[in-house]
């Protein structure tokens, strides 16, 4: 193939030199040949579905991304996963609770010795990445300290978060009220929101005493 010829030719004149080689889209199916030691092979999961593991056995699109990333195991020892924790349209508006799936990727690519991670970050967000970081940051943060340590204890990372970042005694973050809330994230352009709002108004007249 194109990256062999590639890569050999480095190899004589830089010897200690990897060649990187993305595995997207209609790439991400692997050539018939072998490949060649001093690649790396980038692998983006970019048919994922992020509310389900990569490597799950149901009726999953990650069926498709997982198949071809195990092709690419049996020819490469050197592998980065290109991951997209970060990376949907409203990211600037609200965070995906998707914590334990990060963690059983995480445990996966350990397993398995890959080589290291890429993430998308928030490429999709309409809004500024500031905006998306910010929303996004517990999320992010949770992805930095399970790729250090995939099986360290989540819930205890959530709390160490929120007492470092929140402090839930403070005075501003205390709910004064008697009753449950339902606090309802809302956007004018979103289609699920619009779906769900003659629920929460229905709700809202039930509780309204």
């Amino acid at each position: 193939s194109f990256i062999n010829k590639v890569a050999r030719a480095v190899a004589e004149v830089y010897p200690d030199v990897t060649v990187n080689a993305y595995a997207y889209s209609f790439a991400q199916v692997p050539p018939e040949c072998d490949i060649e030691e001093n690649v790396c092979i980038v692998f983006a999961t970019c048919n994922e579905d992020v509310t389900d593991m990569l490597d799950t056995t149901d009726d999953s699109p990650n069926q498709w991304d997982f198949a071809h990333l195990q092709d690419w195991q049996m020819k490469c020892n050197n592998i980065v996963t290109y991951n997209y924790y970060g990376c949907f349209t409203p990211s600037a508006f609200f965070e995906r609770p998707i914590a334990d799936k990060i963690q059983g990727d995480m445990q996966y690519f350990a397993a398995y010795g890959f080589t290291g991670l890429m993430p998308e970050g928030v490429a999709d967000s309409p809004l500024s990445d500031a905006d998306a970081w910010a929303m996004n940051q517990l999320t992010f943060w949770l992805y930095g300290k399970l790729a250090w340590d995939p099986y360290a204890d989540v819930e205890a990372l959530i709390a160490e978060f929120c007492e470092k970042v929140y402090d839930i005694n403070a005075e501003s973050l205390k709910y004064k009220g008697e009753k449950p809330a339902i606090v309802d994230f809302y956007a004018d352009w979103c289609g699920p929101c619009k779906m769900l709002a003659p629920t929460y108004e229905a709700v809202a007249g039930k509780l309204s005493d």
